[in-house]
């Protein structure tokens, strides 16, 4: 699914990268989280601004057509958690990719 959502941001001219590479050893992400077990992964986004240079995008709505689109495919898009309406998509972990496992997205 991962490999189809980077086929998906590059045909739409985006570039994704792994976000948070050493966040485990850290302590970034929460107990019982998803990316300890390689069910999510965080991803930068990059998009060509107006000079055709790559620019950091971590907003929501930036994030919002990879989000759409990961949900079709089945997946849990970050940018749902703590909406501010439901269906919103303007969450505060939008470049949160994940599946759902045992109730934990």
């Amino acid at each position: 699914m991962l490999a189809r959502l980077i086929d998906y941001a590059e045909s739409l001219g985006y570039g994704l990268a792994p976000a948070c590479a050493k966040c485990f050893k850290e302590g970034h992400h929460r107990p019982g989280s998803l990316h300890y077990i390689g069910l999510a992964q965080d991803y930068n986004l990059f998009i060509k601004d107006a000079d055709g240079e790559l620019e950091w995008r971590k907003d929501p709505e930036s994030h919002r057509p990879l989000g759409e689109f990961w949900e079709s495919i089945g997946g849990t898009w970050g940018g749902r958690f703590s909406e501010s309406s439901p269906g919103a998509g303007d969450g505060v972990d939008s470049n949160h990719y994940s599946l759902t496992f045992r109730g934990i997205k």
